[in-house]
């Protein structure tokens, strides 16, 4: 099934399979030159996007997917003693929304959070908590994935979990994910595989930074602002769940013959270009991957990739049009891997 979105003026297509991926396989999706818009607007570029399905299946239990009257329990984003930077002249709210939802789970209804910051505040955060509700009282531990589904708008916001920590009857502690920046408009994936040490982040003087406890509970979506982001948009969150891995039989020689070997950052092609060129890599274990473009001068100009990945072979395509001609650097870093390649911009 596709779908089609409005963004800030601009199409947004999302495409939600009408059945299981076969797993452990390269799947690619290709959009040709000639699709119009209603106002007469025709693409002209090839656009490919590639992806490798896991080998294996998951277990869903749902913690909260959100459908109809989830918001009298997930409270407005000025609730929260933490939330700070926000712009009172236009205060972020939450509100039911039944027009973006994710189909891939059959939803009707998804968290629609409106967020605005004060550009002149030291420090930013909305934590969008939950008070009460089933959902609060279900618990689990760090064998299960945390997982929603998050419709971005591009702005370069971030976002990450927030959990309760204890032992299922106090709760000193807080813990939390890495940040994710939200560079991608439109339905995402997002998850924090609780039992990966190197998934967790700082909230300063609420937790240790260590999954070490025996219970966990959800506690909020926390959202902040970054130089360079937009003062205020709208996400959507929907099909909040906790995710358990289960094998499947692809046999291990054919998965083998699928999947690479070792990370690597391929040369961009063509090079030099303009304004676009096509930057692949490979992933061998599931990482968190952040791919960073540089100029001559090492100064960040843009972040590609920043998000977990499975393994497989992934490309992304890189439009340079706004930026002026010379040598970029762009840099993946994995785990402990870590390669830099350069750019030639040409105009």
């Amino acid at each position: 099934t596709m779908k089609h979105y409005v963004v800030d003026e601009r199409s947004v297509l999302n495409f939600f399979p009408t059945g299981p991926l076969e797993p452990g396989k390269i799947h690619v999706s290709r959009l040709y030159p000639g699709l119009q818009d209603l106002l007469g607007n025709t693409t002209t570029r090839y656009y490919s996007v590639s992806f490798t399905t896991m080998d294996s299946d998951v277990q869903q239990d749902p913690l909260d997917l959100l459908e109809s009257g989830f918001s009298s329990y997930w409270k407005d984003p000025g609730y929260s003693g933490s939330t700070t930077g926000i712009d009172p002249t236009n205060p972020p709210y939450i509100a039911e929304n039944d027009s973006i939802v994710n189909l891939l789970a059959g939803s009707t209804r998804s968290m629609e959070l409106f967020y605005s910051w004060d550009l002149n505040a030291g420090s930013w955060l909305i934590r969008e908590y939950i008070s009460g509700g089933t959902p609060r009282t279900i618990e689990f531990d760090t064998t299960s994935t945390l997982r929603c589904y998050v419709f971005g708008d591009g702005s370069g916001t971030l976002f990450r979990f927030a959990l309760d920590e204890g032992d299922g009857t106090n709760w000193p502690n807080h813990e939390v994910s890495l940040w994710s920046e939200i560079d991608w408009i439109g339905w995402k994936m997002i998850e924090w595989k609780l039992n990966d040490p190197a998934s967790v982040g700082s909230w300063a003087g609420l937790g240790n930074s260590v999954l070490d406890m025996p219970k966990y509970r959800m506690d909020s979506f926390q959202l902040a602002y970054q130089a360079g982001a937009n003062a205020n948009g709208t996400i959507y969150i929907d099909d909040l769940q906790l995710i358990s891995v289960i094998p499947t039989s692809i046999e291990g020689p054919e998965l083998a013959g699928n999947l690479p070997a070792e990370f690597k950052l391929e040369q961009n092609y063509p090079n030099p270009f303009n304004p676009t060129t096509r930057i692949a890599y490979s992933v061998p274990e599931r990482s968190h991957v952040k791919i960073t473009l540089y100029n001559a001068l090492g100064q960040h100009v843009k972040t590609l990739v920043s998000e977990e990945k499975m393994p497989g072979v992934y490309q992304i395509d890189l439009d340079a049009s706004g930026l002026a001609a010379g040598i970029y650097v762009y840099r993946m870093q994995a785990g402990q891997f870590s390669a830099t390649r350069k750019l030639v911009l040409l105009k």
